[in-house]
């Protein structure tokens, strides 16, 4: 996994000559930009569009900046845990490709020159904290509404319009390997959490004291 998660690192998060497309490149750094500003533009949007009460938007709202709340809390945790265990923390993509020959790995092989797109945070990379919000609160979301709704998310003075929260998602989440900042396997494990986070907020959180209220 580790030789794979490298190898597509390497090929695709590299600042100069990578094999990303134009309209990849893009969306690494538009994704950059903050996932839960992101995502409640998102829920704001969607929830109007529905036709939501006042009651069901708030309900939505608190959920799902609970579950993003709760994520980032275990990634977090989990960042400082495993950081601190020198068998199990996974250098950076920036360390790693750059000092292969000293990975123990001989499917690896190194390119001193290796630059990611977007600047590396000073922080441990696994898990994954913009793919864990991603995947909390697409999963909200989806748990709500059907997977085709219409949303404009902005970052800076840049914005982009989507047609469904799966894909959205899905850019959100391939950006961190497009910026050469994530691997692979750390993505999706990272939005699996988020994900059963999500499930588990909406399911427990929020509750009416009458569970026969659809809260309309």
């Amino acid at each position: 996994t580790y030789t794979d998660d490298f190898n597509a690192v390497k090929a695709r998060g590299r600042k100069t000559e990578s094999t990303r497309t134009p309209d990849q490149r893009a969306l690494a750094a538009f994704w950059e930009g903050n996932a839960s500003i992101h995502w409640n533009q998102a829920a704001n949007q969607i929830a109007r569009a529905n036709g939501l009460s006042l009651s069901q938007a708030n309900r939505l709202l608190a959920v799902l900046n609970i579950a993003m709340a709760d994520t980032a809390f275990t990634i977090w945790s989990a960042k400082r845990f495993y950081g601190e265990i020198p068998t199990e923390v996974t250098w950076r993509p920036a360390t790693a490709i750059p000092m292969a020959d000293l990975d123990g790995n001989a499917d690896t092989a190194p390119d001193v020159d290796w630059l990611p797109l977007v600047t590396t945070p000073s922080h441990p990379e696994y898990p994954a904290g913009h793919p864990s919000l991603n995947g909390a609160a697409a999963t909200m979301l989806l748990r709500h509404f059907g997977d085709a709704q219409t949303f404009t998310l902005t970052t800076g003075v840049t914005s982009r319009t989507y047609t469904s929260i799966t894909q959205a998602r899905a850019d959100g989440n391939d950006a961190r390997v497009w910026g050469g900042m994530h691997y692979p396997s750390t993505v999706a494990i990272s939005d699996t959490v988020g994900r059963n986070i999500a499930r588990y907020v909406d399911r427990n959180a929020m509750q009416s004291l009458d569970r026969k209220r659809d809260w309309k």
